[in-house]
């Protein structure tokens, strides 16, 4: 569950997230990585419904290949990759 920020009442990251994550090796997108936006949200599943927005797949991976699914999205230029949970 993510931690609320005093900004706005936004989730935020939790104090310490960036040392942990540095030492971890991780890597991060700075801080709001999107804005909430409903309104545009409610706009895209429109055009997704009418079929003049269509995404493209390229692979779907089970949980199980998470790894491979992952290597697999940073190397493709073209396509969304699927990882699936059921």
């Amino acid at each position: 569950m993510p931690r609320w920020s005093h900004r706005r009442g936004r989730p935020g990251r939790s104090p310490g997230f960036a040392e942990r994550a540095r030492a971890a090796s991780v890597r991060v997108a700075p801080e709001p990585l999107v804005e909430p936006d409903g309104h545009g949200l409610a706009e895209l599943a429109a055009l997704v419904d009418s079929a003049r927005l269509q995404i493209r797949v390229e692979h779907v991976f089970p949980q199980a290949e998470a790894v491979r699914a992952h290597a697999q999205a940073e190397a493709s230029a073209i396509g969304k990759t699927v990882l699936c949970f059921s």
